[in-house]
């Protein structure tokens, strides 16, 4: 019996990975029923119940959000979003300024239910775009301190532009984290009628001549743009929690544009005392404050405020997974930031990587949730089928091998993706990178694999990822050799970054 499953199973994997294959007969495993459950639309009743709970819970008319519950909402997205209503239930006897808080979750829970949110022609119901700027109040109050200090900051280095008498400067931005500290110097520069451009740079964090495209030939590339050749000051301001991507990114540029035309600032953030988060191995910056007085600057480091410490209902300790209210989320700063082609690499060799070690999760996921059923219903894997085809294939294939060869082929295909320089962000473009990148790994994984193996294989790492079953383990390679390009959120999504920076702007100078 267990090898009749094989043969099917194994039939399966000559077909395409994104479509069903049309023969739905026993004889072959089709679209996985738990993949199909997860995308499906929801009926607009069940979404228009789980958003009048959600009006409920922030003091709001549910039809208000009559509108909204019309979109087209994947079942995922939906259970996402109830699961997350419970962050918005007032708690007895917790700390007062989670309330503020709780505007902002507010926000952070709207944001996963919208459809279309890179749309630029998208609109909402008003309530959406209200929503969003109370967020942005509650996130500014909560930090408030640190709003403060980022505006005095701001503040000061304008003044130094001023008497510099630049007569124009660059301001370099480096989604996402320095985001919203570049777009307050800006403001309050403008404001000043200082002649400034923002210039978004992808850089790489890869510092070896032999990992690929690194931070020094980024930063080559980055001193040819016509807005820095003709700055007579460029401005590196960023967070700084271990400190060395800013340290070499800093180095990199000196060499690239000039030692004296760089100035950089580090802000320093760190948890709350309290928060039994250990503190971030820090390195050595004080060569920052050396470059700031050659520059005649008032300071190259800044120690941030952290933020506050509450208490839950249970006398428990919270703190913000951030240290800063500005760094980590693309929604706070409106953009989202991507590399689409190369993170799906990583993520994939993620996924492979944890396929092939015993004390890897996804074979159990696989085998007992998206590969247990068909959209057909008529089939069930044996026991031990999975485990027994995977330890098999593992046994031949080098998964260090296999993605040198996608990232080689996807260096040579895609050149503009590595620097995230002029990269095509159209979502026609986008599912083609994706189409591609399957290919890829299969006709890789051909040169070490069966063809029945190698479809097996890809199968599997598309399908965990289908099925969201990596969505909390995806993290971008430490070293990683491509830069990151932005894609902007519509009007509606950056009313919270607007309103933000607004009242962080306004401190300027009190």
């Amino acid at each position: 019996m267990i090898q009749e499953h094989r043969k099917a199973l194994l039939a399966s994997t000559y077909l395409t990975f994104v479509a069903a294959p049309k023969d739905t007969s026993s004889r072959f495993f089709g679209k996985s029923a738990y993949i199909s459950r997860r995308f499906e639309y929801v009926d607009e009743t069940e979404l228009a119940s789980a958003l009048g709970q959600f009006a409920s819970l922030i003091g709001e008319q549910p039809t208000e959000f009559a509108e909204l519950a019309k979109q087209k909402i994947h079942r995922f997205r939906l259970e996402e979003f109830k699961r997350e209503l419970a962050y918005l239930r007032p708690a007895d006897g917790e700390d007062p300024i989670a309330a503020e808080l709780r505007q902002f979750f507010a926000g952070q829970i709207m944001f996963t239910i919208l459809e279309d949110v890179r749309n630029q022609q998208r609109t909402y119901p008003p309530i959406v775009k209200r929503i969003f700027r109370d967020a942005a109040d509650g996130l500014f109050e909560f930090g408030r301190d640190q709003a403060v200090a980022l505006a005095e900051v701001a503040d000061e280095l304008v003044k130094w532009m001023q008497h510099r008498r630049f007569a124009r400067v660059t301001i370099l931005e480096m989604p996402v984290g320095n985001c919203v500290p570049v777009e307050i110097v800006r403001r309050i520069a403008v404001a000043r009628e200082i002649n400034v451009d923002v210039v978004e740079w992808a850089f790489p964090r890869n510092t070896s001549k032999h990992g690929g495209f690194t931070v020094r030939d980024a930063a080559q590339k980055f001193a040819q743009d016509p807005r820095v050749v003709s700055a007579d000051c460029i401005l590196l301001l960023d967070d700084v929690l271990t400190g060395s991507r800013l340290l070499n990114i800093a180095e990199a540029l000196r060499r690239a544009v000039g030692l004296e035309r760089l100035a950089v600032v580090g802000l320093h953030f760190a948890y709350p005392r309290g928060s039994r988060k250990p503190p971030y191995p820090a390195r050595n910056l004080t060569r920052f404050d050396g470059w700031a007085t050659q520059m005649g600057m008032p300071f190259g480091n800044k120690v941030m405020p952290t933020l506050p410490l509450f208490k839950g209902d249970q006398g428990d300790d919270f703190f913000l997974e951030s240290p800063s209210i500005w760094i980590g989320a693309d929604f706070i700063v409106g953009k989202r930031k991507v590399n689409l082609l190369y993170n799906k690499i990583d993520f994939y060799e993620q996924i492979a990587r944890d396929l092939a070690s015993d004390t890897g999760k996804y074979l159990q996921s696989l085998k007992r949730a998206v590969w247990s059923k068909d959209e057909a219903g008529n089939w069930a894997f044996g026991s031990d089928v999975v485990e027994a085809t995977f330890r098999r294939i593992f046994s031949s294939l080098s998964v260090d091998q296999l993605f040198r060869d996608v990232r080689s082929a996807a260096a040579t295909d895609f050149p503009a993706d590595q620097s995230a320089m002029d990269a095509d962000l159209s979502e026609q473009v986008m599912k083609a990178r994706i189409d591609w990148l399957i290919a890829m790994i299969k006709t890789a994984a051909l040169s070490q694999l069966s063809e029945q193996d190698a479809g097996m294989l890809t199968r599997a790492i598309l399908e965990t990822s289908n099925a969201g079953l990596n969505v909390r383990d995806r993290r971008i390679a430490r070293d990683h050799a491509y830069g990151h390009y932005t894609s902007p959120y519509n009007a509606a999504v950056r009313a919270l970054n607007d309103r933000l920076c607004e009242r962080i702007a306004s401190l300027a100078g009190d």
